[in-house]
């Protein structure tokens, strides 16, 4: 399935209940802009993709595997990932297990 992480977001906020329903736990690819790329508390890679709400972003936990696919990626930058859904944390999408496409 493929979506926007715009669009996710937005689906997220609307209605948490139905958005599980769609992406929750489904292969996803994604296509979104890179507000920031950071590591999580357990040094996991995660970008966050931009989203209507510049203080909750969608999450996206990259593989071990990409580590340095995400450390050539800038802010701004389009990035198109292979993810699976994993729900709503914090009040915004997150994504998990996932690749960068080429």
């Amino acid at each position: 399935m493929t979506v926007d992480a715009v669009k996710l977001w937005k689906d997220y906020d609307a209605n948490e209940v139905a958005a599980d329903g769609v992406y929750k736990g489904k292969i996803l690819q994604v296509t979104g802009t890179v507000a920031s790329i950071d590591k999580n508390i357990m040094g996991d890679i995660v970008l966050h993709l931009k989203s209507p709400n510049e203080f909750m972003n969608t999450m996206a936990t990259l593989k071990k595997t990409e580590t340095s696919k995400a450390a050539a990626l800038n802010k701004g930058a389009k990035v198109t990932l292979l993810c699976k859904g994993k729900g709503r944390l914090l009040g915004s999408p997150a994504l998990g297990d996932c690749t960068i496409s080429e």
